[in-house]
C-alpha cells in the first residue's frame, strides 16, 4: 500500500512549481511590453492632436532620445545594487520590489501630462527593470529541477516576447494612457498573487533558514518521493554550507568572482553568449525589417510588421520551450547561432543584388522576407530564449546575482552599441554590407560557442559547478 501511495505521488502533476514560476514570469510581460512601448508612444507624442498626444504639443528630438535613454541609464546604474538586494533579501522580495516599481512607473506615465513627469517615472521604470532581470531568471533556475529547468527557463524569453507583441497590437489603436495601463496589468497581477510564489530553497539555506528551505523544497517537488526530496535537500545544504565555511558568501568585491575557476568559466561563457546573441543581428533585423518589407514590394505598415515579427517570435520561443529538454541547450544554441549567421548573410547578399538591379533577383523580390522569417525562427529556437536563463545555471549560487548583473550590464552596452552603430554604418557602407559584416562576426562567435559551450541538460546546479571547475 505504501509503495502504491508513493507511485501515485510520483505521477502527480507538479503544479506548484509552475504556478510559482508563471506568477514570477508575469513581470516579464510588462518588461517585454516596455521594450516595444516606446514605438507607438513616440508616434503619438509627435502628433499635434490633443486626443492622441497627452502632452498637448509635439515633443522635441531631444525628448525622444531621453525617453529611450533614461530607463537604460537607470537600469545600468542599479544592476549591482539589485544583485546585492537579491542576496540580502531574497529573490521573492526583489520580484515584489520590481513589480511595485514597474506598476508605479507605468501608472504614473499613463496619467502624466508633462514630459518631465515622464522622465521621473522612467527613472523608476529602470530600477524596476533591473530588479526583474536580476531576480526572475535566477529564481527560475534555482527552483526548477533537472527535468523541467529548461522549460521553466524558457518562460523568461517567451513571456518577454508576449509583452512585445501585446504592445504592438494595442499600441496601434489605443491611447497612450490605455496601452500603458495594459502594460502595467501583469505587474499588478503579480503583486496580487505574490503570496503563491515559493522562495528559492537555495537562498533560504544560505540564510540559515533550514526549516523554511525544507518546506519550500517539499512544495516545489510535489511529484517526488520523500527520499528523493531528502537527497536533493542534503546535496543543496552541503553545497551551500561548504561555501559558507569558505566565507565565499561574504565577499565584498565582485573581483572575487574571478578567483574561482567555475566563476571565470561561467562569466566567459555568459559574455560569449551575450555577444553571440547581439552579433546574430537581431537588433539589425528589428530596425531594418520595415525597409526590407518595402523593398520586396509589400505595402505593410511598420506596426503590422512588428505584429508579424512578434507573432513569429512567440511561436518559435514556445517551440524552443518544448524542445529544450529533449534536444538540450547546446544543440539548440549552436543550430540557432549558425542559422542566424547564414540567413543574415543571405539577407545581405539578396538586398545587395536588389540594389544593383540584378535581373533574376528582381523576379523574386520576396526572397529577403523569406530570409527574415527563417532568421526569426532560428533566433527564437536558441539565441533568443536560452542565454537569458542559462546565466542562472552557470554561475556559482553565491555569485549568481552579481555575476548575472555584470553580464546584463555588458549585454545592455552591447545592445545599445549595436542599435547606435547600425544606422551610422549603414549610411556609410549600406545596410547589405553591414549585414554581411555582422554575419562574419556571428560566425566567429558560433565557433567560440562550439568549443566552449557545455551541455547542462539533465544536470543539477551542483553538477554544473563540478563540470565548470574541471
Amino acid at each position: 500500500m505504501k509503495k502504491l501511495a508513493q507511485s501515485w505521488k510520483t505521477r502527480k502533476v507538479n503544479w506548484k512549481i509552475y504556478v510559482s514560476t508563471l506568477t514570477a514570469n508575469l513581470l516579464l510581460i510588462s518588461v517585454g511590453g516596455l521594450a516595444s512601448w516606446i514605438s507607438p508612444t513616440i508616434t503619438k507624442l509627435k502628433s499635434n492632436s490633443t486626443e492622441e498626444n497627452p502632452l498637448g504639443s509635439p515633443i522635441s528630438t531631444m525628448s525622444i532620445s531621453m525617453l529611450g535613454t533614461i530607463p537604460l541609464i537607470s537600469k545600468l546604474l542599479s544592476y549591482i545594487v539589485m544583485a546585492k538586494l537579491s542576496q540580502a533579501f531574497g529573490r521573492k522580495k526583489l520580484m515584489l520590489y520590481g513589480a511595485v516599481c514597474l506598476s508605479v512607473a507605468l501608472i504614473g506615465i499613463a496619467f502624466a501630462r508633462n514630459i518631465y513627469v515622464y522622465y521621473i517615472f522612467l527613472l523608476i521604470e529602470g530600477v524596476g527593470l533591473s530588479s526583474v532581470y536580476i531576480s526572475v531568471p535566477i529564481y527560475c533556475s534555482e527552483v526548477a529541477d533537472t527535468s523541467n529547468r529548461g522549460v521553466i527557463g524558457c518562460f523568461v524569453g517567451l513571456f518577454s516576447v508576449c509583452g512585445i507583441l501585446l504592445m504592438y497590437v494595442f499600441g496601434s489603436f489605443l491611447s497612450i494612457k490605455m496601452f500603458t495601463l495594459i502594460c502595467a496589468f501583469p505587474a499588478l497581477v503579480h503583486i496580487i498573487l505574490h503570496m503563491v510564489v515559493i522562495e528559492s530553497p537555495i537562498y533560504l539555506i544560505s540564510k540559515g533558514k533550514k526549516i523554511e528551505a525544507r518546506r519550500a523544497l517539499e512544495s516545489l517537488r510535489l511529484n517526488r518521493t520523500h527520499q528523493e526530496i531528502e537527497t536533493e535537500y542534503s546535496a543543496l545544504e552541503k553545497s551551500v554550507e561548504s561555501d559558507i565555511s569558505k566565507n565565499i558568501l561574504d565577499f565584498k568585491s565582485v573581483l572575487e568572482l574571478f578567483k574561482i575557476r567555475a566563476g571565470v568559466k561561467a562569466f566567459f561563457i555568459s559574455v560569449t553568449l551575450c555577444i553571440g546573441q547581439q552579433a546574430s543581428g537581431i537588433a539589425i533585423i528589428i530596425m531594418y525589417v520595415g525597409p526590407i518589407f518595402n523593398k520586396s514590394g509589400a505595402n505593410i505598415s511598420g506596426n503590422n510588421v512588428g505584429i508579424i515579427i512578434g507573432s513569429a517570435q512567440v511561436l518559435t520561443f514556445a517551440v524552443a520551450g518544448c524542445l529544450i529538454e529533449k534536444l538540450g541547450r547546446r544543440p539548440l544554441t549552436l543550430f540557432s547561432s549558425f542559422g542566424c549567421c547564414l540567413f543574415l548573410f543571405a539577407m545581405g547578399i539578396s538586398l545587395y543584388l536588389i540594389d544593383i538591379h540584378v535581373c533574376f533577383i528582381a523576379e523574386i523580390r520576396w526572397l529577403p522576407i523569406l530570409f527574415v522569417i527563417l532568421f526569426i525562427i532560428c533566433y527564437g529556437l536558441g539565441l533568443g530564449p536560452i542565454p537569458t536563463f542559462i546565466f542562472g545555471e552557470l554561475f556559482p549560487h553565491d555569485f549568481r546575482s552579481i555575476g548575472t548583473a555584470l553580464v546584463l550590464i555588458i549585454n545592455d552596452i552591447l545592445m545599445s552599441g549595436m542599435s547606435f552603430s547600425f544606422p551610422i554604418l549603414s549610411e556609410a557602407f549600406g545596410a547589405p554590407t553591414c549585414m554581411v559584416a555582422y554575419s562574419s562576426v556571428s560566425l566567429l562567435f558560433f565557433i567560440v560557442l562550439y568549443i566552449f559551450l557545455p551541455e547542462t541538460k539533465g544536470k543539477t546546479l551542483n553538477e554544473i559547478q563540478d563540470l565548470l571547475n574541471k
